[in-house]
Order: C-alpha cells, then sequence, then structure tokens
C-alpha cells in the first residue's frame, strides 16, 4: 500500500529461511516485527533482532539468513524524492548499516495510519518516516562515535554491562579511563547527548528488550525488573524517551502479530 511518498508492505519468512544477495533500488526501513535474521553486506553482518528499525540506503546489496523463529517484518519504502533528505543526513551511504533500537513506536504508529488511513495519513506517516530519519542519524553518529573514539566506547560499553541504575559520572569515568569533566564534555560533544540522557535512554530501551523478550509479564513486573520504583516511575520515563506508554507500545505491536498481513516474500 502505498500513502504519498511512502509504500508500506509486510514479509514473513519462515525459520532458516535464506535470501540470496540481491538489492533494492529505493531506500527503505524496517522493523523487525517478530523473530530475528543475519543480513550480511559484503564483509560485514548485521544481527537484526525483533523491535529494531534498520535503514536501507538506495542501491544496498545484501544477503538474508532467518533465525530459528524465521521473522515478520514491517517495510516502509521510500520515494525518491526522499534522497535528499537521506543525503543531508548522512545517510545515504550503503556501507553504514544503521540500526535503530529506539524507533518501534513510529514505525508501529506508520502501519496503523496505513492500515486505518483516514485524512491526511498520508502527512502522519510520512512524519513517521521522518521520525526515523532523524532517530537514524542520531543512532549512525553515536556508533561513528564509539569506533572513532576509545574513550566513548568504554563509557557506552559500561553503561550498557550495568544494570543497577545507581551509577554515578565517576563510575563512568573510571570506566571510561578519563576524568568526569573530560567525558562529560567529549561525550556530549561526540554524541550529541549527555552521559545521563544516553543512561535514561538505554534503561528505557532496556525495558523495551523486556517487553519483546516476556510478552506475558505485566508492566510493573516489568519496571520491577529494570529497576524503577514503580509503574508510574517507569511510564514517565518511557513517555519521556519515546513519546508515548509502554502500554501503547505493547497494544500496537500485539495488533500487527494479530493483522499478519503478507504482502510480499522479500525483506
Amino acid at each position: 500500500m502505498r500513502l504519498g511518498s511512502v509504500s508500506i508492505h509486510q514479509s514473513v519468512h519462515a525459520a532458516r529461511d535464506m535470501l540470496a544477495p540481491h538489492e533494492h533500488r529505493a531506500a527503505y526501513l524496517s522493523l523487525v516485527v517478530e523473530g530475528e535474521y543475519v543480513e550480511a553486506l559484503g564483509s560485514t553482518s548485521v544481527a537484526c533482532r525483533a523491535w529494531q528499525v534498520r535503514l536501507h540506503p538506495a542501491g544496498e546489496v545484501h544477503s538474508n539468513v532467518f533465525g530459528a523463529r524465521g521473522a515478520h517484518v514491517l517495510n516502509l519504502e521510500l520515494e525518491p524524492q526522499w534522497n535528499a533528505e537521506l543525503e543531508s543526513l548522512g545517510l545515504w551511504n550503503p556501507d553504514d548499516a544503521v540500526v535503530v533500537n529506539d524507533g518501534v513506536w513510529p514505525a508501529l504508529h506508520a502501519w496503523r495510519e496505513a492500515r486505518q488511513p483516514a485524512a491526511r495519513s498520508a502527512l502522519v506517516l510520512e512524519e513517521m518516516v521522518a521520525i526515523l530519519l532523524n532517530k537514524a542519524c542520531g543512532a549512525r553518529r553515536e556508533a561513528h562515535a564509539a569506533r572513532a573514539r576509545p574513550v566513548i566506547r568504554r563509557a557506552i560499553d559500561f553503561l550498557h554491562a550495568t544494570q543497577d541504575g545507581c551509577v554515578s559520572l565517576f563510575d563512568v569515568s573510571r570506566a571510561a579511563g578519563v576524568h568526569s569533566t573530560h567525558l562529560a564534555r567529549l561525550f556530549r560533544q561526540e554524541m550529541g547527548c549527555t552521559v545521563g540522557t544516553y543512561a535514561r535512554r538505554l534503561r528505557a530501551a532496556r525495558s523495551l528488550e523486556c517487553m519483546r523478550q516476556y510478552p506475558r509479564w505485566p508492566l510493573s513486573r516489568i519496571a520491577a525488573e529494570i529497576g524503577f520504583t514503580d509503574h508510574a516511575h517507569y511510564t514517565r520515563v518511557f513517555r519521556t524517551q519515546f513519546g508515548v506508554t509502554p502500554s501503547q507500545v505493547r497494544r500496537l505491536a500485539r495488533e500487527i502479530v494479530a493483522a499478519n498481513t503478507l504482502t510480499d516474500p522479500a525483506t
């Protein structure tokens, strides 16, 4: 289905399915709704897991190997007028494997608009794409900073490995091997956000992963497992990071799985 400058379709792949190297002439965004797969781009491999969004620039050549549960993928294909936007954001290079970990809501919102189109649905859909592209731009920037700056890489690795919410800037700076003032300045300069903001976003993203892995858990249990003081605190932090509540994400994710519309066998 096409609305405005975006075409949206779904694909479902069987367990251990494989797709030979192929090229997509148009740029597109893909959301893994369920399952997982590994995408090979030349000598680079990218693991694509559930609730992650990946940007595919126009002309990218890749092959796919799907996991033990196969995969259900939502694809947003962009008309050529988006190419100028991609280039201006630095997202036109097929060698960049950009993965967005916090894009599940805009992608699901785009699907809902396409499934039940109404007045101005094309505008809403295009806005969701714009949000995803901005998130992809941030993800690319962070990936490049981590590769270019060992200090940033060590700080990020520490934050990912530390599950306890009681972490100070001094803890992170010690792990990074620099003074706290230097880390605070460098982190904001290279990552475009503060260490604290990144840590909050990472915590909210962990809750997304928990929601995906344990779909039957009540949100109150997820809040406790991640270390939030209570459900209300969790909801506030989640809404600040993603603009919606966790229950909205869970409800819409279940809706798209239940719909399970097959329109295209290739990702």
